[in-house]
């Protein structure tokens, strides 16, 4: 059923257009407006509950993207921008994290509120972030993921991969469209060939190296979770059911995408969790000029272009908070951070060690470690000093007790 843009759609793009700088005259653009919805079977007794209602809009170039989404429910809203080099993904904050109970100590944990939340990642993937209530990995994968952008182990887009080990060991059988630009249908398959060693699992490139034991509990619970679905077990399909043709063009306008959720043991059968439905509402050719969306209010980002692996340590992003202009993959701030977590910081294999500590200099570290036996010294010969005085009070009582 066709319908107009809602008005919490139309909020979206107001806010949209404050955040996006765009000029009237550019390359041509096909710019895709339609909704999904996404059925949770398992989600609440209304229907309210176990569906997710959201407009979208995309806008296709020829060496970029923007993909911007809203929650009819909530008016929840997200935007995910790719520049022909990085992909941005932008969002509000509050929804995202909640930072009054946590250990601002802890290194990734955001050192105050802020108004948006911001992510930046090589090249044309998405990677959910902490988690979408847009569901972004639909639109992204119709309009913005190529047959030859999806690798046989591709880790799943609809899962959180950085921080969920049940998103590997999957194999993709994907079929292009007639044109090769668009997917026309996939079907992901379990395949037990792809797993690793738990070693090796928790080093994979696209994981979140877990920095506490209740990070390496849940990422431990993960794989067992995963291990326990037999080969074979169909994971999801996804199929593009109507094509929308103008101008030489085949562009997805029904898309129907079905993800499974598996019992808990081989006996027991795939139960269905997830049906989502996308349809195009209309497409319209213009030209214009595809922008990353700026950072009008504070923002807390985490710039995964930082990533790095040293000989014993794992450097998951940096981290900063500003308003204005995203930084640069180059940025010497950023870099001097990153080099002082990896002479500093927790060494691969230690799930307890403070962040506190990453601020210390090597000095001031070793000042600490003599203090701390100081320390333990003198509550050694405290101890030692108090048994040798009861020993003596004991010997004075037995003669005493003698000569009486």
């Amino acid at each position: 059923m066709q319908y107009g843009i809602t008005y919490k759609f139309r909020v979206l793009l107001a806010v949209f257009g404050l955040f996006a700088q765009s000029h009237a005259r550019g390359a041509q653009m096909v710019e895709i407006r339609g909704h999904y919805t996404a059925v949770n079977l398992f989600g609440g007794r209304s229907p309210t509950e176990r569906n997710t209602r959201v407009d979208f809009v995309a806008t296709l170039g020829e060496n970029a993207w923007m993909i911007c989404a809203t929650n009819r429910q909530n008016a929840e809203w997200e935007v995910l921008t790719f520049d022909g080099t990085n992909t941005y993904y932008l969002m509000p904050f509050s929804s995202h994290f909640n930072p009054s109970g946590a250990d601002k100590k802890l290194f990734g944990t955001p050192k105050s509120d802020a108004a948006l939340f911001g992510a930046i990642n090589t090249g044309a993937h998405y990677s959910m972030p902490s988690m979408s209530h847009v569901e972004m990995f639909l639109p992204w994968m119709v309009y913005c993921l190529p047959p030859q952008g999806v690798s046989s182990n591709m880790p799943l887009p609809w899962s959180n991969y950085t921080r969920n080990l049940e998103a590997y060991g999957w194999r993709w059988n994907v079929t292009p469209s007639a044109n090769g630009k668009f997917i026309g249908a996939f079907k992901v398959i379990r395949d037990s060939s792809f797993d690793l060693s738990e070693k090796n699992e928790l080093l994979r490139s696209t994981l979140e190296y877990p920095r506490t034991a209740k990070d390496l509990n849940w990422l431990q619970t993960t794989l067992a979770s995963r291990k326990l679905i037999p080969d074979g077990l169909e994971g999801a399909t996804y199929v593009c059911k109507e094509w929308y043709k103008t101008n030489n063009m085949a562009i997805p306008a029904d898309v129907e995408f079905r993800k499974n959720l598996f019992a808990g043991n081989a006996k027991k059968s795939v139960a269905l969790q997830l049906i989502s439905a996308l349809k195009v509402d209309q497409i319209i050719l213009k030209e214009d000029t595809i922008k990353v969306p700026e950072l009008t209010e504070a923002a807390y980002v985490r710039d995964y272009r930082y990533t790095l692996k040293s000989e014993n340590r794992l450097y998951p992003f940096a981290e900063y908070a500003q308003s204005g202009d995203w930084k640069f993959g180059n940025d010497q701030e950023l870099l001097a951070q990153r080099d002082n977590y990896l002479r500093h910081g927790p060494k691969i294999g230690n799930y307890g060690f403070g962040s506190g500590l990453l601020k210390l200099s090597e000095k001031s570290r070793r000042v600490l470690v003599w203090l701390l036996l100081g320390i333990t010294q003198v509550i050694a010969l405290a101890i030692l000093v108090r048994v040798m005085v009861e020993t003596q009070r004991n010997k004075g009582k037995e003669r005493n007790q003698g000569n009486a």
